[in-house]
Protein backbone atom coordinates (compact mmCIF):
# COMPACT_ATOMS: atom_id res chain seq x y z
CA UNK A 1 0.00 0.00 0.00
CA UNK A 2 1.61 3.52 -0.76
CA UNK A 3 2.54 5.38 1.78
CA UNK A 4 0.55 8.65 2.94
CA UNK A 5 2.67 11.21 3.86
CA UNK A 6 0.36 12.81 6.78
CA UNK A 7 3.12 16.09 6.86
CA UNK A 8 1.68 16.59 3.29
CA UNK A 9 -1.80 16.69 3.81
CA UNK A 10 -1.54 19.16 7.08
CA UNK A 11 0.65 21.65 4.77
CA UNK A 12 -2.44 21.41 2.36
CA UNK A 13 -4.77 22.41 5.49
CA UNK A 14 -2.51 25.23 5.89
CA UNK A 15 -2.87 26.00 2.42
CA UNK A 16 -6.36 26.11 2.35
CA UNK A 17 -6.47 28.29 5.46
CA UNK A 18 -4.08 30.56 3.36
CA UNK A 19 -6.48 30.93 0.83
CA UNK A 20 -9.73 31.80 2.85
CA UNK A 21 -7.61 34.49 4.30
CA UNK A 22 -6.52 35.79 0.99
CA UNK A 23 -10.14 35.76 -0.29
CA UNK A 24 -11.94 37.02 3.18
CA UNK A 25 -9.24 40.07 3.88
CA UNK A 26 -10.20 42.14 0.78
CA UNK A 27 -7.32 44.63 1.41
CA UNK A 28 -4.33 43.64 2.79
CA UNK A 29 -2.46 45.70 5.30
CA UNK A 30 0.80 45.05 3.73
CA UNK A 31 1.54 44.37 -0.23
CA UNK A 32 3.93 41.98 1.31
CA UNK A 33 1.24 39.63 3.16
CA UNK A 34 -0.73 39.05 -0.13
CA UNK A 35 2.49 37.59 -1.59
CA UNK A 36 3.68 36.08 1.03
CA UNK A 37 -0.22 33.99 1.52
CA UNK A 38 -0.27 34.09 -2.88
CA UNK A 39 3.19 32.17 -2.70
CA UNK A 40 2.06 29.54 0.39
CA UNK A 41 -1.61 28.65 -1.20
CA UNK A 42 -1.84 28.21 -5.05
CA UNK A 43 1.98 27.36 -6.30
CA UNK A 44 1.97 25.20 -3.11
CA UNK A 45 -0.94 23.75 -4.62
CA UNK A 46 0.18 23.05 -8.22
CA UNK A 47 3.57 21.90 -6.13
CA UNK A 48 1.89 18.88 -4.43
CA UNK A 49 0.25 17.45 -7.77
CA UNK A 50 3.00 17.23 -8.96
CA UNK A 51 4.75 15.45 -6.46
CA UNK A 52 1.89 13.01 -6.01
CA UNK A 53 2.92 11.98 -10.26
CA UNK A 54 3.49 8.94 -10.88
CA UNK A 55 5.84 7.53 -13.83
CA UNK A 56 3.95 5.95 -16.55
CA UNK A 57 1.06 6.97 -16.14
CA UNK A 58 -1.54 6.97 -19.65
CA UNK A 59 -1.29 10.70 -21.23
CA UNK A 60 -4.72 10.34 -22.81
CA UNK A 61 -6.35 9.26 -19.39
CA UNK A 62 -4.67 11.27 -17.20
CA UNK A 63 -5.69 14.53 -19.75
CA UNK A 64 -9.56 12.97 -19.37
CA UNK A 65 -9.44 12.28 -15.89
CA UNK A 66 -8.62 16.15 -14.73
CA UNK A 67 -10.94 16.86 -17.47
CA UNK A 68 -13.39 15.35 -15.58
CA UNK A 69 -12.30 16.63 -12.22
CA UNK A 70 -11.35 20.26 -13.55
CA UNK A 71 -13.86 21.78 -16.35
CA UNK A 72 -16.94 19.58 -15.64
CA UNK A 73 -17.38 22.05 -11.66
CA UNK A 74 -16.13 24.74 -13.76
CA UNK A 75 -18.97 24.33 -16.68
CA UNK A 76 -21.85 23.63 -14.57
CA UNK A 77 -21.42 26.62 -11.37
CA UNK A 78 -20.01 29.05 -14.09
CA UNK A 79 -23.32 27.82 -15.65
CA UNK A 80 -25.42 28.09 -12.53
CA UNK A 81 -23.84 31.29 -11.48
CA UNK A 82 -24.25 33.18 -14.97
CA UNK A 83 -28.17 31.95 -14.98
CA UNK A 84 -28.47 33.15 -11.17
CA UNK A 85 -26.52 36.81 -11.97
CA UNK A 86 -28.94 37.03 -15.58
CA UNK A 87 -31.88 36.79 -14.00
CA UNK A 88 -31.12 39.51 -10.74
CA UNK A 89 -29.63 41.70 -13.52
CA UNK A 90 -32.98 41.49 -15.79
CA UNK A 91 -35.45 41.31 -13.11
CA UNK A 92 -34.09 43.70 -10.13
CA UNK A 93 -31.73 45.80 -12.17
CA UNK A 94 -33.63 46.25 -15.38
CA UNK A 95 -30.40 45.47 -17.75
CA UNK A 96 -31.66 44.52 -21.59
CA UNK A 97 -31.09 41.04 -22.39
CA UNK A 98 -28.57 41.89 -25.13
CA UNK A 99 -26.38 44.08 -22.32
CA UNK A 100 -26.77 40.37 -19.87
CA UNK A 101 -25.77 38.23 -22.94
CA UNK A 102 -22.52 40.79 -23.53
CA UNK A 103 -21.69 40.18 -20.50
CA UNK A 104 -21.74 36.62 -20.24
CA UNK A 105 -19.61 36.91 -23.65
CA UNK A 106 -17.39 38.39 -22.11
CA UNK A 107 -17.25 36.19 -18.83
CA UNK A 108 -16.73 33.54 -21.23
CA UNK A 109 -13.85 35.08 -23.77
CA UNK A 110 -12.22 38.45 -21.57
CA UNK A 111 -9.89 38.83 -19.32
CA UNK A 112 -11.21 37.87 -15.70
CA UNK A 113 -10.46 40.03 -12.64
CA UNK A 114 -8.88 43.31 -12.90
CA UNK A 115 -6.61 44.45 -15.88
CA UNK A 116 -3.27 45.68 -14.82
CA UNK A 117 -4.48 49.69 -15.49
CA UNK A 118 -8.04 49.42 -14.72
CA UNK A 119 -11.08 48.27 -13.31
CA UNK A 120 -13.57 45.59 -15.11
CA UNK A 121 -16.56 47.02 -16.57
CA UNK A 122 -19.03 44.48 -15.68
CA UNK A 123 -19.68 42.51 -12.18
CA UNK A 124 -18.93 39.24 -14.01
CA UNK A 125 -15.57 40.03 -15.40
CA UNK A 126 -14.04 40.33 -11.58
CA UNK A 127 -15.93 36.56 -10.16
CA UNK A 128 -12.50 34.88 -10.35
CA UNK A 129 -12.45 31.72 -8.22
CA UNK A 130 -12.85 29.91 -11.46
CA UNK A 131 -9.03 30.71 -13.08
CA UNK A 132 -7.53 27.94 -11.11
CA UNK A 133 -9.46 25.00 -12.19
CA UNK A 134 -8.62 26.72 -16.14
CA UNK A 135 -5.48 27.00 -15.63
CA UNK A 136 -4.55 23.79 -13.60
CA UNK A 137 -6.48 21.80 -16.31
CA UNK A 138 -4.37 23.28 -19.44
CA UNK A 139 -1.01 23.16 -17.38
CA UNK A 140 -2.01 19.29 -16.65
CA UNK A 141 -2.62 19.08 -20.29
CA UNK A 142 0.68 20.16 -20.75
CA UNK A 143 2.42 18.46 -18.58
CA UNK A 144 1.47 14.69 -18.86
CA UNK A 145 2.76 14.23 -22.21
CA UNK A 146 6.08 15.69 -21.20
CA UNK A 147 7.19 15.15 -17.81
CA UNK A 148 8.18 11.32 -18.33
CA UNK A 149 10.40 12.64 -20.95
CA UNK A 150 11.60 15.90 -18.79
CA UNK A 151 12.06 13.60 -15.96
CA UNK A 152 14.54 11.17 -17.66
CA UNK A 153 17.88 14.43 -16.54
CA UNK A 154 18.42 17.14 -14.58
CA UNK A 155 19.26 18.46 -17.86
CA UNK A 156 15.55 17.95 -19.66
CA UNK A 157 14.26 19.45 -17.14
CA UNK A 158 16.21 22.58 -16.48
CA UNK A 159 15.72 23.76 -20.17
CA UNK A 160 12.09 23.13 -20.36
CA UNK A 161 11.56 24.71 -17.44
CA UNK A 162 13.60 27.89 -18.50
CA UNK A 163 11.82 27.91 -21.69
CA UNK A 164 8.16 27.81 -20.31
CA UNK A 165 9.20 30.44 -17.89
CA UNK A 166 10.83 32.80 -20.63
CA UNK A 167 7.28 32.17 -22.23
CA UNK A 168 5.67 33.99 -19.19
CA UNK A 169 8.02 36.34 -18.57
CA UNK A 170 7.59 37.83 -22.17
CA UNK A 171 3.78 37.53 -21.43
CA UNK A 172 4.38 40.05 -18.55
CA UNK A 173 6.65 42.34 -20.20
CA UNK A 174 4.96 42.81 -23.28
CA UNK A 175 1.67 43.05 -21.35
CA UNK A 176 -0.28 39.96 -23.04
CA UNK A 177 -3.70 39.82 -21.64
CA UNK A 178 -5.77 36.30 -22.86
CA UNK A 179 -9.11 35.26 -21.77
CA UNK A 180 -8.65 33.99 -18.04
CA UNK A 181 -5.52 34.86 -18.07
CA UNK A 182 -4.30 31.49 -20.03
CA UNK A 183 -1.23 33.05 -20.66
CA UNK A 184 0.54 32.23 -17.26
CA UNK A 185 -0.04 28.75 -17.96
CA UNK A 186 3.45 28.15 -18.62
CA UNK A 187 5.01 28.62 -15.26
CA UNK A 188 2.33 26.05 -14.08
CA UNK A 189 3.52 23.56 -16.39
CA UNK A 190 7.10 24.31 -14.67
CA UNK A 191 5.52 24.22 -11.12
CA UNK A 192 4.13 20.79 -11.83
CA UNK A 193 7.36 19.49 -13.37
CA UNK A 194 9.36 21.09 -10.04
CA UNK A 195 6.67 19.32 -7.92
CA UNK A 196 7.29 15.77 -10.07
CA UNK A 197 10.75 16.22 -9.78
CA UNK A 198 10.58 16.67 -6.30
CA UNK A 199 8.45 13.24 -5.95
CA UNK A 200 10.84 11.11 -8.23
CA UNK A 201 14.09 12.04 -5.45
CA UNK A 202 11.58 11.48 -2.41
CA UNK A 203 12.20 15.27 -1.06
CA UNK A 204 9.42 14.78 1.51
CA UNK A 205 10.85 11.64 3.08
CA UNK A 206 14.20 13.28 3.23
CA UNK A 207 12.71 16.50 4.78
CA UNK A 208 10.63 14.21 7.39
CA UNK A 209 13.99 12.76 8.43
CA UNK A 210 15.05 16.29 9.86
CA UNK A 211 14.58 16.97 13.53
CA UNK A 212 15.02 18.96 16.31
CA UNK A 213 16.71 22.12 16.33
CA UNK A 214 18.35 21.56 12.39
CA UNK A 215 14.68 21.86 11.69
CA UNK A 216 14.01 24.36 13.36
CA UNK A 217 16.96 26.34 12.29
CA UNK A 218 15.73 25.54 8.10
CA UNK A 219 11.91 26.81 9.42
CA UNK A 220 13.18 29.83 10.49
CA UNK A 221 15.52 30.64 7.55
CA UNK A 222 12.79 30.07 4.92
CA UNK A 223 10.03 32.09 7.13
CA UNK A 224 13.10 34.61 6.22
CA UNK A 225 13.72 34.48 2.63
CA UNK A 226 10.44 34.40 1.98
CA UNK A 227 9.42 37.44 3.36
CA UNK A 228 12.72 39.47 1.86
CA UNK A 229 11.35 37.73 -1.24
CA UNK A 230 7.56 39.25 -0.41
CA UNK A 231 8.95 42.49 0.84
CA UNK A 232 11.60 43.27 -1.64
CA UNK A 233 10.19 41.44 -5.24
CA UNK A 234 6.14 41.62 -4.16
CA UNK A 235 6.65 37.73 -5.83
CA UNK A 236 3.86 35.80 -6.29
CA UNK A 237 1.54 39.06 -5.70
CA UNK A 238 -1.26 38.48 -8.10
CA UNK A 239 -0.02 35.57 -10.32
CA UNK A 240 -4.33 34.94 -11.83
CA UNK A 241 -3.66 38.03 -12.96
CA UNK A 242 -0.17 37.42 -14.52
CA UNK A 243 1.29 40.13 -12.15
CA UNK A 244 4.21 37.98 -10.60
CA UNK A 245 6.22 40.76 -8.52
CA UNK A 246 7.81 44.54 -8.65
CA UNK A 247 10.56 43.28 -11.33
CA UNK A 248 8.29 42.54 -14.32
CA UNK A 249 9.34 39.01 -16.18
CA UNK A 250 12.35 38.86 -13.73
CA UNK A 251 9.39 38.03 -10.84
CA UNK A 252 8.49 35.26 -12.86
CA UNK A 253 11.30 33.35 -11.96
CA UNK A 254 11.76 34.57 -8.49
CA UNK A 255 7.98 33.37 -7.75
CA UNK A 256 9.34 29.78 -8.46
CA UNK A 257 12.35 30.17 -6.10
CA UNK A 258 9.79 31.61 -3.56
CA UNK A 259 7.47 28.54 -3.77
CA UNK A 260 10.06 25.79 -3.98
CA UNK A 261 11.13 27.50 -0.18
CA UNK A 262 7.41 27.96 0.60
CA UNK A 263 6.98 24.04 0.08
CA UNK A 264 9.79 23.20 2.43
CA UNK A 265 8.62 25.37 4.82
CA UNK A 266 5.21 24.45 4.77
CA UNK A 267 6.00 21.06 4.96
CA UNK A 268 8.42 21.00 7.81
CA UNK A 269 6.39 22.87 9.82
CA UNK A 270 3.68 20.39 9.37
CA UNK A 271 5.78 17.25 9.97
CA UNK A 272 5.88 19.64 13.86
CA UNK A 273 2.40 19.67 13.87
CA UNK A 274 2.42 15.96 12.50
CA UNK A 275 3.98 14.31 16.07
CA UNK A 276 1.25 15.91 17.74
CA UNK A 277 -1.72 13.90 18.03
CA UNK A 278 -4.63 16.61 19.30
CA UNK A 279 -3.91 19.47 16.75
CA UNK A 280 -2.82 16.73 13.86
CA UNK A 281 -6.07 14.95 12.90
CA UNK A 282 -8.41 18.13 11.98
CA UNK A 283 -5.40 19.57 9.93
CA UNK A 284 -5.02 16.00 8.14
CA UNK A 285 -8.92 15.42 7.34
CA UNK A 286 -8.84 19.10 5.90
CA UNK A 287 -5.85 17.84 4.00
CA UNK A 288 -7.28 14.73 2.95
CA UNK A 289 -10.29 16.30 1.40
CA UNK A 290 -8.58 18.78 -0.71
CA UNK A 291 -8.13 18.42 -4.49
CA UNK A 292 -4.64 18.02 -5.69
Amino acid sequence: MEKRFESLDIAKCIAIFAVIILHTIVYMPVAAVTSLLMGATMLFFFLVTGYNYKAGRDVKTSIIKRAKRLLVPFIVYSVVINIIWALIAIFADGMSMQQVMYNIKEFYTGTIGFSKTEAPENVLSCVMPYWFLIIMFLASAIFFPIVDYALKSIKRISLISIGMLLITALSVKFNVNLPWHIEITPAFVVILLMGAYAGKKQILVKLQNIKGAKRAGIIILTIILTLILAITCGSTRLVSNNIWGNFGGISVFISVVQAIIQFVMLVLISEMIANTNKIKKPFRWIGENVMH
